[in-house]
Formats: C-alpha cells, structure tokens, sequence
C-alpha cells in the first residue's frame, strides 16, 4: 500500500501523550476524492472511516518528554505531512468500481433486520444508522440500478426516538441525485427515464462553503467592506471600505488574486456552477 498521509493529533497538555497517524491506500490513484487532496481516513471527529486503505497508528510523548521533538520532527519532515484533508461536504464519490454515497441518516447496505436480529441479504435495504450517524454507503457501480437510487431517495429516514428526519428529504437526497448525474450522468439518466417524478429535485446550496475558484464567473461575492466580483482569477471590488485604509481614504478599488485555498459561504444558488467544489 502507498503512504498517503502523516499527521500528528493530540498531546496538548502536560500529561496526554500525543499520536502519529499515517493512511496507507493502494486504491489512492482511483479514489475521486483523493483526486482533490481528500480523504476519510483523515481523522475529524465523529466522521466515518473509508474501509478502504490503513491507518497506521504510532504513540508518542507528553509535551515535556524529552523525546516529543525528535518524535513531532521526524513527522513533521515526511513528505506526506498534511498532504490530504477530511471531506466536511460530501455526497457521492467513487473508487474504482465503487460508489460512495454519504447519506448521514441512513446507509445502504445489504442487511435487514428481521424479527430482531440483523441478517445478510442479496440485495441493498437503506436502514436507519440508529446511534451510528454517518455511515458510509458502498455500492458497486454494476449494483446502482434506478430501484436503488428510488429506494434512497423514498427513503423516510427516522430518528432514534421514531420522529421523522426531514433534513433527509430535504437536504440529503437532492445532494445524492445531484451526485449521481454529475459523476455518473448514464445511471442518473436511466432513473429520470424510470422515475421522472425526480426529475426537478435539485440541491439548495446556499449556506454551504465553496472554493471561490470554483465559483461561476462574473458573480458578486459579499464581504464586510464592499461586493467584490469574481473576474477570471481576480476578485474586484470598485468601492472597497475599511479603517484600515491609507491615508485617511474613505473607500479603494481593491483587486484579490484567487488562490486554490479561498473559500465562500454560498449565499445565493446562482453564484454555483457545475464545477463548483464544496468544502
């Protein structure tokens, strides 16, 4: 398996004992969430693991053990420190032959629970998590038929006092079908043609953080000191205001550079476009 990441977690007080956790994965090269400097192996609390790849685990010293330096530097140094970040805004990701989806209330798996006990079956039920939030979904790609999309999207996900979840059918689902028909535009064609009461389902994206890169052009993005518009990879403002100002001014014409790293809170749908990636 190839390293894909190294990073250092905890020992911020005199007597925890901070840790080295390093992610092997031979499906890597293959993983769409990898391709954008992701991964769920990447440790972010409460947040599911993918079951694909390793995380090796390595102990180290308290804040005043004489060995911490030598232990956080020869980590610090690994070329593959910090290399990949946990998704906080995913839907549907592939690796491989594999289908992802995160459906937070719910998972598609092949079991079912009959007369009390959990039992394996041939094809997928979507189950309540019950204390487990977050599951990940697996499903192979030659499995995605549209009955299984339509049961995930019919899904009425309950929460473990029995109420229903409406952010499910709210959120989740439009999040899914826009998934699909963007990295699988064949499936998702096939169920509209079988299911077209689905077919106006779109997602809401509006409070959910964006690469300002990846934005649409031409659209004005809000910030404290004025309305910027994003142009080509430039943001510009005409009348910019701040006290930090020179010279007494009152407002500026500022101009911002986009860089990979800028993000936005989306504030209204039509600042989103196709290429946009949520973070």
């Amino acid at each position: 398996m190839s390293k894909i990441n190294v990073m250092l977690y905890g020992g911020f007080d005199k007597k925890t004992k901070n840790r080295a956790e390093t992610i092997y994965c031979d499906k890597c090269e293959y993983c769409s969430l990898y391709a954008r400097g992701l991964c769920l192996n990447v440790t972010e609390p409460f947040s599911p693991r993918c079951k694909f790849g390793r995380v090796s685990v390595e102990h180290g010293y308290t804040q005043r053990a004489q060995k911490r330096y030598t232990f956080d530097s020869k980590h610090k140094n690994d070329e593959k420190y910090g290399a990949l970040k946990h998704p906080n805004d995913w839907s549907v990701e592939i690796v491989q032959d594999t289908v992802l989806f995160n459906l937070v209330y719910a998972v598609a798996e092949k079991k079912r629970y009959i007369f009390n006990e959990w039992k394996n079956t041939d094809e997928y039920f979507v189950n309540d998590c019950g204390f487990s939030v977050g599951n990940v979904s697996y499903v192979e790609k030659t499995e995605l038929t549209s009955e299984l999309i339509e049961k995930i999207a019919s899904r009425d996900a309950r929460a473990l006092m029995g109420g229903k979840i409406e952010a499910y059918r709210n959120k989740i689902v439009p999040n899914i079908l826009d998934g699909i028909r963007k990295k699988l535009p064949e499936i998702y064609e096939k169920f509209i043609l079988e299911y077209p009461e689905y077919k106006d389902i779109s997602p809401n994206y509006i409070g959910r953080m964006a690469k300002i890169s990846t934005l649409a052009d031409g659209i004005k993005l809000y910030s404290s000191g004025g309305v910027f518009e994003k142009r080509g990879d430039k943001l510009i403002s005409e009348e910019y205001k701040s006290v930090f100002l020179p010279f007494n001014c009152k407002k500026a014409r500022v101009e911002i550079p986009i860089t990979g790293d800028m993000t936005y809170r989306i504030k209204y749908n039509s600042q989103v476009n196709e290429n946009t990636e949520f973070v």
